[in-house]
């Protein structure tokens, strides 16, 4: 399955879970991150930096552990 860290900039995604260690899939569903949310990758801070990603109405950082965790479609 296709996850977050291997998608294009700027293209609207749809999440299709949220999966990995337990207490960070925790952390990213109470950030809003749910099966079925629309989700747009932004871009990258530079030097291999976080994920910004726009949720809703809100623009997020995410690490390369926490964008591992959601698959996409």
């Amino acid at each position: 399955m296709k996850t977050l860290t291997s998608a294009a900039f700027l293209e609207t995604l749809t999440i299709v879970d949220v999966i990995g260690e337990g207490g960070l899939t925790r952390r990213l569903r109470e950030m809003g991150f749910h099966s079925g949310c629309e989700i747009r990758l932004l871009g990258r801070a530079p030097f291999n930096g976080p994920y910004v990603v726009q949720l809703h109405d809100s623009v997020l950082a995410l690490r390369w552990a926490e964008a591992e965790c959601l698959q996409i479609k």
